[in-house]
Order: structure tokens, then sequence, then C-alpha cells
């Protein structure tokens, strides 16, 4: 019971970054970007492939929550 309510809790509080952003939220300096500076960036596109290519392997990784 009290593990149900930490889980509830810990999971209102960390939420999953998707992996093609995760550069943006976790490395990035810029507070925002315009569309075509995001669509188009170098690190946010590595990033994203180098999280597909783990989740690949490893379906568990499938996004990053930061813990």
């Amino acid at each position: 019971m009290i593990r149900l309510l930490f889980k509830k809790i810990r999971n209102f509080f960390s939420t999953e970054v998707p992996a093609d952003i995760a550069a943006c939220e976790f490395e990035c300096r810029d507070l925002d970007c315009p569309n075509q500076v995001f669509e188009n960036c170098s690190r946010r596109l590595q990033t994203a492939e180098e999280l597909k290519n783990l989740s690949a392997t490893d379906p568990t990784k499938n996004s990053v929550d930061g813990n």
C-alpha cells in the first residue's frame, strides 16, 4: 500500500521526456527555439537517434524520465 502511494507521488513529480526532445530538456542552453531551428537542430536529432537505438536494444528504455 505504501509502495503504491510512493509510486504515485513519484510519477506525479517525475514526467517522462520523449526521446526527440531529451537533448533540449537536459543539454541545451537555449530556452526557446523557433520551429525552423528546432527541426534542424543537430544536437536534438543526434540525441534522439541515440535514444532510439538504445530503446531498440532495451525496450524498457523508450524515454527519458530523469531518474
